[in-house]
């Protein structure tokens, strides 16, 4: 009998020490991962030609920690993946510190875009980062370990410029009209604005054609003519 008790105490022993064993290998290590994440790559686009007079544009993306936090800042490390990138070195900027923020379980990564080669004008160009492990920080959750950026400098109407807001407020996109919208409402992006929210900077866009004379590409034809808004 005393055999059998000795035996159950060693296995429950055993047992509290696998588990205490798990317990201490998890909370010592710490993983990365982007958590916006789908399909395998949490991914950011944007044109150079929605921004006019920026030569550069940050792209940011949330990091996620599974893990205890740290109690100081720890730096982490990112590596391009060549295969899924085709833009070149000088046409981004890392961070030369990658940190991760003491007591934080989500942090901001943030990647400077780069407006220098002429090539954006009639090129998408992408850069594709990935988390690789370094001595504080280990990749995470499979399939959300990777981020890419998609971005050129190529004439084009963003989204938002279509439907009511072109028939009814803004008229036909031209890049000049786009360009003029921007320095006379400082605004680039209506996505989540009502019509009567743009119809506002409309009314501030049509002072500003007025007050500066502006025209359309003809040099001749008053780009106010175009605005439908009234």
């Amino acid at each position: 009998m005393k055999k059998h008790i000795i035996y159950i105490f060693l296995i429950l022993m055993g047992i509290f020490a696998c588990n205490t064993e798990e317990i201490e290998v998890y909370s010592s290590s710490r993983y990365l991962f982007f958590p916006d994440s789908a399909k395998g790559l949490d991914s950011v686009a944007f044109s150079f030609s929605h921004y006019p007079g920026e030569t550069t544009h940050d792209a940011s993306f949330h990091v996620a920690l599974t893990g205890l936090p740290a109690t100081e800042n720890l730096e982490y490390k990112l590596e391009v993946v060549d295969s899924l990138t085709t833009a070149l070195p000088e046409d981004y900027d890392l961070p030369e510190k990658l940190t991760f923020t003491a007591g934080a379980t989500m942090d901001k990564l943030t990647i400077q875009c780069n407006n220098v080669r002429e090539a954006l004008k009639t090129q998408k160009v992408h850069v594709t980062f990935k988390i690789v492990e370094n001595e504080n920080f280990a990749p995470g959750l499979s399939g959300k370990q990777m981020i890419r950026i998609i971005f050129d400098n190529i004439q084009s109407p963003p989204l938002w410029w279509s439907g009511d807001v072109e028939k009814l407020l803004l008229g036909k996109y031209s890049p000049k009209k786009f360009e003029h919208f921007v320095f006379a409402t400082k605004v680039n992006d209506l996505t989540d604005m009502s019509l009567s929210e743009v119809r506002e900077l409309v009314m501030i866009f049509k002072v500003y054609l007025i007050e500066n004379n502006i025209t359309e590409e003809d040099g001749v034809t008053p780009m106010i003519d175009g605005i439908p808004a009234y």
